[in-house]
C-alpha cells in the first residue's frame, strides 16, 4: 500500500501536468488567447494588384500623442480611423527608455534603437544649438544646414547639419546594436524610390546614410494637403502635445488628419503615430492608428511578429512596415530589427462586455471599431501604468515581508534568551516566508483585477496582489499537506510554475501588466518568458523536485520519473517557440532536471556525468533553435534568428553584446553586487552546513536541489543577456522557501526523511 507521502507526491506531479496540458489544449482549439503568429493575420495596405508606383505610405508623429488623450469627443478623426482602420499601443523606444522626438525619428531612419545628442534626448552631449523648445525637448531645432523661413510645396534636397550627423553616426557605431543611420532612405532607393520629409524632426528619419533628406516644407508644423512628389514614403513631423492637453493644438491636429486622409489618393496608407515621450511623465505606450488596413474586414487590432501581441506594436516595426507599404522588397539580410505591422481581430468581443482577458475592458463597447479602439486603450493603460508604479509596489512589498521577518526573528531570539517558546515569533516567521513565496505569483494574477483602470493604480495593484498572495497562501496552509514542513512551500511552487507557464501558453496577458512580468513598455519582452518569470519558475521547480525527492525517497525510480516528468515539461514550455521561446532557461533547466535524476537513482556525480548532463543542455538548445529555424523567417522568434546569424557569421556579434550587457549590469548597478554575494552566501552555507541550517538538510531532497539550483542559476546568468534579473529571483525563492521550511513547526521531526543520519549520508554522498 502506498504511503501518504508517495500519493502526494504523484499528486504534486499531476496536478502541475494537467494544469499544463489544459491550458496547451484550451489555446490550440482556441478558447484561450495564444500569440499572434504573423501568418494568421492581414498585411497593411492596398491589393497586390495594385502598380508599385501608385502605393504610397505617410507616417504622421506627433510626439506626445498617448491613446487617454483620443476619443470620440475630443478627437473624432483619429478615433474615426482607428474604428474604420487598425489600432494599437505603441511602444516607442529608441536607445534610452525615455525616447525623445529626434531619437524616434532617427530610429525610423534606421531602423533600429538610435539615439541623437538634441538638447533634452538621453545622451545630449553634441554642441548647443540655438532655437531649441520651450518644452526643452530640442526637436525643433535648426538641424537642417540652407533652411530657410520660405513655405514650399517643391521637394528639394538637403543636408542634416553635417557635424551632428557624424558625431550620430559615431554614436550608433559604438553601441551594442550597431544602428546603420539611413536604413530606410537606403532600401527605398534600392526599390526605386525615395523618402521626403515634411518638417525639421522628420528629416532626422528621411536622410540617407550621408545625413541628406528629400525635404517639402522643412519648417512650419502644418500637415501637407498634397503629397504629390518623386518618393512613396512620407514623414511628416506633427506639434507636440501635452498630457491633459486642452490648448487647440490637439483639436487642429485632429481636423488636419482628418483633412488629409480625405484627401489621399488611392494606394495610400496612413499611419498616425506618437513619436516622442514626454519627459515628465517618463515611458508610456503611445497611439498607432493605421488607414486603411487592406482586406481586414472591418476595424483591426495591429500586431507585429516582434510583440505576437493583439493591439502591440514597437517603434523598429515601422521601419518595415513604411517599406512594404511603398512596394519595397526588404532584403531578408537587412539590418532592420522590426517586422511589418499587420491586421487581425480584437480580442475584446463586443457582444461581451466584460470581454475575456486580460487588456479588454469591461462595459460600453457596442461595435468592432469600439473594441479595438478599447483594446488598444487599455493595453497602453495597463503597461504604462505597471511601468510607472513598479518601484513603489516592489518596495511596499519587499519592505512588508522584510518587516514581519525582522520582528517575528527578534520575537524568536527573545523566547530563547528567556528559555521559552514564541509561538508568535514563529508565526510571523512563517507569515513572512509564506507571503515571499506567494507574492511573484500574485504580481501576475493581479493583472486578472483591471487595476490599472483604478482611480489610485498604485494602490489597487497593492491591493490585488495583497488578496492573490493571501489566496496561494490559504491554498498552501489549509490542506492535509501542511503538516509536512516541505508541503506548503511546494504547494505555492507548483501554483508558480503552473501559473506563469499557463500565461506563457495564453500570450503572456498577465505578464505584461506585472510588476515582475515582461516590462513591454521598455521593448525588454512582449511575448514568452523573460529572465524574471526564468528565475521565479527555476527556483519554483526546484523546489517542487527537492519535494519530490525526499517524499520518494524510498522510491528510486518513481523519484527519477517524477522530477524528469516535471523537469521535461517546464524545459519544454520555457523554450517553446509557441510558449516561451527562452533560450537560457533550456540548458539551465536541463542541467538542474539532470543532476537531480542521477541523484534520484543513486548515480554519484562525476565529471563525466556532469558532462553529459552539460552536453544534454546543450543539445536541447540547439534543437529547439533548430527547429524554430525550420519554420521560416516570418515565423522565426528570435531563436530561430540565433541559427540564422550564425548561418550569415553575425553569431559572435550578438553574443559579444549579451556578455558585455551582462557585465554592464554587474558593473552599472550596485544592487547587482548584492545578488552575486547572495550566491556566494548560499555556496557556502550548502558547504558548510552550519547548525542553524540543519533543519534543512533532515530532508533528503533540500541539499541535491540546493546543489543544483546554483549550477542552474551560474547557467541562467551567463546565457541570457540579463542574467542577473533571473538569479536574483531565483535566490529569492528558494531563501524563502528554505526559511519556511526553518520555521515550520514541525520541521524539527523528520516526518518525510528518516533519521538525521541517514539524511545527512545522501545529502553528503554527492
Amino acid at each position: 500500500m502506498r504511503s501518504r507521502r508517495t500519493v502526494g507526491a504523484w499528486a504534486l506531479v499531476v496536478s502541475v501536468l494537467v494544469g499544463w496540458l489544459l491550458a496547451a489544449f484550451a489555446a490550440w482549439v482556441g478558447v484561450a488567447p495564444s500569440v499572434a503568429e504573423p501568418d494568421d493575420r492581414v498585411a497593411l495596405g492596398t491589393s497586390a494588384d495594385l502598380p508599385t508606383e501608385e502605393r504610397q505610405a505617410v507616417l504622421i508623429g506627433v510626439p506626445g500623442l498617448t491613446w487617454d488623450l483620443v476619443s470620440p469627443e475630443t478627437t473624432p478623426e483619429l478615433a474615426r480611423l482607428g474604428m474604420e482602420g487598425g489600432s494599437a499601443a505603441l511602444v516607442l523606444r529608441g536607445t534610452h527608455e525615455v525616447t525623445c522626438e529626434a531619437d524616434a525619428w532617427l530610429t525610423v531612419g534606421a531602423g533600429q534603437r538610435a539615439a541623437t545628442d538634441l538638447p533634452g534626448c538621453g545622451d545630449a552631449e553634441g554642441p548647443d544649438v540655438e532655437g531649441g523648445d520651450a518644452d526643452g525637448t530640442g526637436t525643433r531645432t535648426a538641424v537642417i544646414g540652407q533652411q530657410t523661413d520660405e513655405q514650399t510645396d517643391e521637394q528639394v534636397d538637403e543636408q542634416v547639419d553635417e557635424q551632428r550627423w557624424r558625431s550620430w553616426e559615431e554614436a550608433a557605431a559604438g553601441r551594442a546594436l550597431g544602428p546603420q543611420l539611413g536604413t530606410l532612405a537606403g532600401l527605398a532607393e534600392q526599390g526605386g524610390t525615395c523618402v521626403a520629409a515634411y518638417g525639421p524632426a522628420a528629416v532626422i528619419g528621411a536622410a540617407d546614410a550621408d545625413g541628406r533628406a528629400a525635404v517639402v516644407r522643412a519648417t512650419g508644423l502644418e500637415v501637407p494637403s498634397d503629397l504629390e512628389t518623386r518618393c512613396r514614403i512620407h514623414l511628416v513631423s506633427g506639434p507636440q502635445v501635452h498630457p491633459g492637453d486642452r490648448s487647440d493644438v490637439l483639436a487642429e491636429l485632429d481636423a488636419a488628419v482628418g483633412e488629409l486622409a480625405e484627401g489621399l489618393p488611392d494606394g495610400t496608407t496612413l499611419l498616425v503615430a506618437g513619436m516622442g515621450h514626454e519627459p515628465a511623465s517618463g515611458p508610456t505606450a503611445q497611439v498607432l492608428v493605421a488607414a486603411p488596413v487592406g482586406e481586414h474586414p472591418g476595424a483591426a487590432a495591429l500586431t507585429s511578429g516582434t510583440t505576437r501581441q493583439a493591439s502591440l506594436v514597437q517603434l523598429t516595426d515601422l521601419t518595415p512596415t513604411l517599406l512594404s507599404l511603398a512596394g519595397v522588397e526588404v532584403p531578408t539580410a537587412a539590418p532592420l530589427a522590426g517586422q511589418s505591422v499587420v491586421a487581425g481581430a480584437p480580442d475584446t468581443d463586443p457582444e461581451e462586455p466584460d470581454g475575456p482577458g486580460v487588456g479588454n475592458p469591461a462595459a460600453g463597447v457596442t461595435s468592432a471599431g469600439e473594441a479595438a479602439i478599447a483594446q488598444a486603450k487599455d493595453l497602453a493603460g495597463g503597461i504604462s501604468w505597471v511601468k510607472a508604479v513598479a518601484p513603489l509596489v516592489l518596495g511596499v512589498l519587499v519592505a512588508a515581508a522584510l518587516g514581519l521577518l525582522a520582528l517575528g526573528t527578534a520575537l524568536l531570539r527573545w523566547g530563547r534568551q528567556r528559555g521559552r517558546a514564541r509561538p508568535t515569533g514563529r508565526l510571523l516567521v512563517l507569515v513572512a516566508a509564506s507571503f515571499a513565496l506567494a507574492g511573484p505569483v500574485a504580481t501576475w494574477l493581479a493583472g486578472l483585477f483591471p487595476w490599472w483602470r483604478a482611480g489610485q493604480p498604485s494602490l489597487a495593484l497593492l491591493g490585488a496582489v495583497a488578496l492573490c498572495s493571501l489566496v496561494v497562501a490559504a491554498v498552501a496552509w489549509a490542506g492535509p499537506w501542511r503538516a509536512d514542513p516541505l508541503g506548503p512551500p511546494a504547494v505555492i511552487a507548483a501554483i508558480t510554475v503552473v501559473v506563469i507557464y499557463v500565461d506563457v501558453l495564453w500570450s503572456a496577458r498577465l505578464g505584461l501588466v506585472s510588476v515582475l512580468g515582461l516590462q513591454p513598455v521598455t521593448a525588454g519582452r512582449f511575448y514568452g518568458q523573460g529572465n524574471v518569470g526564468l528565475g521565479l519558475t527555476l527556483g519554483a521547480t526546484l523546489v517542487v523536485m527537492a519535494a519530490l525527492l525526499t517524499w520518494l525517497r524510498d522510491r528510486p525510480r518513481q523519484a527519477a520519473a517524477a522530477v524528469a516528468l516535471v523537469g521535461l515539461g517546464a524545459t519544454v514550455l520555457n523554450g517553446a517557440p509557441t510558449a516561451g521561446a527562452d533560450f537560457g532557461g533550456v540548458p539551465a533547466l536541463v542541467v538542474a532536471t539532470g543532476l537531480l535524476v542521477l541523484h534520484a537513482l543513486g548515480i554519484r556525480w562525476t565529471w563525466r556525468s556532469l558532462l553529459g548532463v552539460a552536453v544534454a543542455g546543450g543539445l536541447a538548445a540547439a534543437a529547439l533553435m533548430a527547429l524554430d529555424w525550420l519554420r521560416g523567417p516570418e515565423r522565426r522568434t528570435h531563436l530561430g534568428g540565433f541559427v540564422q546569424s550564425v548561418l550569415d557569421g553575425e553569431a559572435w556579434r550578438i553574443v559579444s553584446r549579451k556578455l558585455a550587457q551582462s557585465l554592464g549590469i554587474l558593473l552599472n548597478y550596485p544592487i547587482a553586487w548584492l545578488v552575486v554575494l547572495l550566491l556566494i552566501l548560499m555556496i557556502l552555507v550548502i558547504i558548510r552546513r552550519p547548525a542553524w541550517s540543519e533543519r534543512l538538510w533532515q530532508h533528503a531532497g533540500a541539499r541535491p536541489a540546493a546543489l543544483a539550483a546554483v549550477a542552474a542559476m551560474i547557467l541562467a546568468w551567463l546565457l541570457n543577456d540579463s542574467g542577473l534579473p533571473a538569479m536574483g529571483a531565483c535566490l529569492a525563492v528558494l531563501i524563502a522557501a528554505g526559511v519556511a521550511l526553518l520555521a515550520h513547526p514541525q520541521a524539527s521531526t523528520l516526518k518525510a526523511g528518516g533519521p538525521p543520519s541517514s539524511a545527512a549520508t545522501v545529502g553528503r554522498r554527492n
